[in-house]
């Protein structure tokens, strides 16, 4: 379930420095946002979470407020980031493929 995925995320994140949790499940689901972020069927995202998620995550991540690199790693610009979310963003799970609905 997913408060056992989550206890162990905390866990894991606990104990290793270079791991983090980041709450994007919450910030969708939270009962603040009175399902504001799902579409009709109350079971897809609609873009302005997915939006909203992504510029929270690359705020606290990438942005002049994010962790420090550590020492020997490359350095990764925002814009590369960017890029490559955007390349990720364009790939259709099976799910998606399947759905009479899905507009790709």
């Amino acid at each position: 379930s997913k408060s056992v995925l989550r206890a162990a995320a905390g866990e894991i994140a606990l104990r290793n420095s270079m791991c983090d949790y980041f709450p994007s499940y919450e910030i969708i689901t939270g009962g603040y946002n009175r399902g504001a972020y799902f579409e009709s069927d109350l079971r897809s995202v609609k873009a302005d979470g997915v939006d909203h998620v992504m510029r929270l995550f690359l705020s606290h991540y990438v942005g002049e407020n994010s962790m420090p690199e550590p020492a020997g790693t490359t350095d990764t610009s925002a814009g590369d980031i960017r890029k490559e979310l955007a390349l990720a963003n364009e790939i259709i799970c099976d799910e998606e493929a399947i759905d009479p609905l899905h507009k790709g």
